[in-house]
């Protein structure tokens, strides 16, 4: 017979490292997204929409995309912004 321990993992202490994961992997594939669109392999797309939208680009799609991102989280695309990050992006779109 085998003996199967289940876990409560938020008693156990284990529910922070398993949230912790999750979030991991939810930037691993955001920061893939951004290099699929040539854009800097270890930059988020929110930080990259964000200094489009700080330097005033038309772009629409851009913008839409920006405020879908802040109604449900306001202010997001700014506070994401890395300012260290972008400088090895592709492709860069241009803001008039």
């Amino acid at each position: 017979m085998v003996d199967i321990e289940i876990v409560n993992i938020k008693k156990s202490g284990k529910f922070k490292k398993v949230k912790q994961y999750f979030w991991n992997l939810f930037i691993a594939v955001d920061q893939l997204g951004n290099a699929l669109l040539l854009g800097d392999p270890d930059e988020t797309i929110s930080s990259r929409l964000g200094k489009y939208v700080r330097a005033g680009t038309e772009n629409k799609f851009l913008i839409f995309v920006a405020m879908i991102l802040d109604k449900i989280d306001p202010g997001h695309c700014r506070a994401s912004i890395e300012e260290d990050e972008g400088k090895d992006a592709v492709v860069k779109i241009k803001v008039k």
